[in-house]
């Protein structure tokens, strides 16, 4: 039976008519790297109200440490230890890993004198006002107002003996201070002054000196209570303050609570959780970083729980927990088990993650590492935070008005899950697992922006119990995981990794193609050059991350193949792409009137591509900073001889080298990362001084 050409087009039509007139067919397809109903264990078991809780015990408001926190186990630690102990944990310890010095704040107070007698700021009222360092004190003193600390107007001043008021930050003026012969400071220095007019900066460990030995006092007023005093002196009032201070160095022991979840093979290797518990010991912060550790201490207990209950089976792979002061901590850690780091697969690291995201216009920030460091860690996390932020929306056209899965808290929002995913960044504790000595692969989960960070008003109204049971689930399962992935596991985490290798590579092709037709004839061929560098730079990094999930089934011929297969359709895409890229600066070139253009390796170029550097030795024998203890041994004639100026990252340069990638491979791995371009003769130089300390060999 025949039909013409017009009859089928018109039933067709019809056919659609009478359905759903519709421009695409709107479709969902979601998914986790783990079974669905295990996610909803983890979904379910995860608690953001836990979490919560936990950051007000920790952080309800700043308290002021007892003198036997100090001698024996600060309040955190043992809270931490206790928790632990309560949920069932095992391998549970506090590490005391040396002794540190700190300035404690035992009293102060800030009083006018004259006009009026008023208390302008207490110590013990909120600790926040005394600025760390200041030494004790009992003075009195004229106040004067100083504007600007580095104009010349401060030269005619007579300042000997007064008590300045100011808006610069006590720290940045103290040595101009002191040379005045100013007996004290008085700052209502804000981070936000116009937007939050009672928020005082907490300097952490740091502010006028760790020691008390500054000088001279510091005060910090709120930016109200400040103005208010300005506005007096400004109409000419003669204001005379007494400001006493009483302060105590504190010797303590750098404390690192810990717990393991056992995995069932000793020799599969670990995933460290970290968070810091401490950023100096006088003020203690909410967001930062109660939550981080609240919500890895809620982690633990959800993977226990899960485990006791038989909802998931105890995984290959030891994870483990450490709570630490932030780097002060991490560092001697990493010093002190070796043997744990040299078998960790990679480290997840939480720092402020439980502000409300949608009332303070935050994101959920997933950092991922170098290519240095390139690990599936980040597609595996990566996945969790796409999971949370694809369930957890409203989509007019696919989901209506609903959430497709609900990660709510009973108490929490019910917000959308707003997140990022971006490169790589230091400030926290899996800088020190990245570090060239230790060589462990670490991402951070970060909330940012925070409104409220290393202020007085980082407190635990800022956070969101929804928020905190979804960075729970996240952390939880991720870890999981990483530590229950065998070979069928292994397949599946290759497969997202290299999906999301062609989405990462199709950003730099799109890139590349503007630079190529933005550019101007003069700048057309070194641009191409570049562009097509940065291209198999990002190639080379892909390939790198795929190469990482071997570890995850050491020996399975078929988990070989398959990513000898994935990374070779990566080189063939590149080529295929930088052809095409070429094609397109030969049309740039005719526009332009010129002759057809030739991209051609120079001589260095050519010795860079056949210069393959390997280890010598496993550079985790190192330690951590232990490359610059090597570098500080060389004679100071060899130094001079291999200048590396012009290398962004000398570390991340190294971190490259793996036995297959030719200098000229890590020159487009590092220009892929960064908007300047490498020079090549300094990275070679990078290169040579190292080969110099006997750590490598071409």
């Amino acid at each position: 039976m025949g039909y013409s050409i017009k009859a089928i087009l018109a039933i067709a039509f019809i056919t659609v008519v009478n359905t759903e007139v519709s421009g695409q067919t709107a479709w969902y397809y979601q998914w986790g790297l783990v079974p669905e109903n295990t996610i909803d264990h983890f979904i379910g078991e995860s608690s953001g109200e836990r979490a919560y809780n936990s950051i007000i015990d920790l952080s309800e408001f700043n308290r002021v440490r007892s003198s036997m926190e100090y001698s024996s186990t600060l309040f955190e630690s043992q809270y931490i230890v206790d928790k632990l102990k309560e949920y069932g944990l095992s391998g549970i310890s506090i590490g005391r890993l040396g002794k540190t010095k700190v300035w404690r704040g035992i009293s102060g107070s800030l009083w006018e004198i004259s006009p009026e007698n008023d208390k302008i700021a207490d110590f013990t009222d909120l600790p926040f006002v005394l600025v760390p360092g200041s030494p004790d004190t009992d003075v009195e003193g004229d106040l004067v107002y100083i504007a600007d600390a580095y104009s010349g107007e401060l030269d005619k001043m007579d300042l000997r003996g007064k008590i300045i008021l100011t808006s610069a930050r006590p720290s940045s003026i103290l040595n101009m201070m002191l040379q005045k012969g100013v007996v004290g400071i008085i700052s209502y220095y804000s981070p936000r002054p116009l937007e939050e007019s009672l928020m005082i900066p907490d300097y952490k460990g740091g502010g006028l000196s760790r020691s008390g030995t500054a000088g001279i006092f510091a005060f910090n007023l709120s930016p109200r209570d400040g103005s208010a005093l300005y506005d007096r002196l400004a109409r000419g009032e003669k204001i005379k303050v007494r400001a006493t201070v009483k302060f105590r160095t504190e010797e303590l022991d750098v404390q690192v609570p810990t717990c393991v979840i056992p995995g069932t093979d000793p020799d599969a290797g670990e995933i460290i959780v970290s968070a810091h518990l401490f950023e100096g010991y006088g003020n203690q912060g909410a967001n930062d970083n109660s939550s981080g550790s609240a919500v890895i201490l809620e982690s633990a207990r959800v993977l226990a729980s899960l485990i006791s209950q038989e909802k998931i089976s105890r995984p290959r792979r030891t994870i483990r927990f450490i709570w630490v002061p932030e780097y002060s901590g991490t560092i001697p850690w990493v010093g002190a088990n070796k043997d744990i780091v040299k078998k960790t697969l990679c480290n997840l690291n939480l720092d402020m993650v439980g502000l409300s995201l949608s009332k303070y216009r935050s994101y959920y920030i997933l950092h991922r590492t170098s290519y240095g460091y390139a690990h599936y860690v980040n597609d595996v996390v990566e996945n969790y935070f796409r999971y949370v932020g694809e369930t957890n929306q409203v989509n007019s056209v696919v989901s209506g008005s609903r959430f497709f899965k609900r990660i709510v808290a009973p108490t929490g929002t019910d917000d959308p899950f707003y997140y990022q995913i971006e490169s790589s960044s230091g400030g926290s504790d899996h800088d020190v697992f990245n570090d060239f000595g230790v060589h462990v692969p670490g991402i951070l989960m970060i909330t940012w922006p925070d409104p409220f960070y290393h202020t007085s008003q980082d407190r635990y109204d800022k956070c969101d119990p929804t928020q905190l049971k979804r960075a729970v689930f996240i952390n939880s399962i991720s870890a999981f995981t990483i530590a229950a992935a065998g070979e069928n596991e292994a397949i599946n985490i290759a497969g997202e990794v290299y999906g999301n290798s062609v989405r990462r590579i199709g950003y730099q092709v799109a890139k590349a193609f503007d630079e190529v037709n933005q550019t101007g004839a003069d700048d057309l061929v070194a641009v191409l050059k570049r562009a097509s560098g940065n291209i198999r730079g990002v190639v080379l990094g892909e390939r790198m991350t795929l190469n990482s999930i071997l570890e995850l089934a050491p020996g399975s011929e078929r988990l070989l193949n398959l990513i000898e297969e994935k990374s070779a359709s990566l080189s063939l895409f590149a080529d295929a792409i930088i052809t095409n890229l070429e094609t397109t600066g030969q049309m740039r070139a005719s526009d332009f009137g010129m002759e057809r253009i030739n991209i051609t390796q120079s001589n260095d170029e050519r010795r860079a591509m056949n210069t393959i550097p390997e280890f010598r030795s496993d550079p985790a024998d190192l330690g951590y900073q232990g490359l610059n203890e090597k570098l500080r041994e060389l004679p100071a004639n060899v130094k001079d001889r291999y200048n590396f100026n012009g290398i962004p990252d000398p570390y991340e340069a190294l971190a490259c080298i793996n036995g297959v990638n030719s200098v000229l491979d890590i020159k487009y791995i590092l220009d892929a990362q960064n908007s300047g371009e490498t020079d090549l003769g300094a990275l070679m130089n990078v290169f040579r001084l190292v080969r110099e300390m006997g750590l490598i060999r071409f």
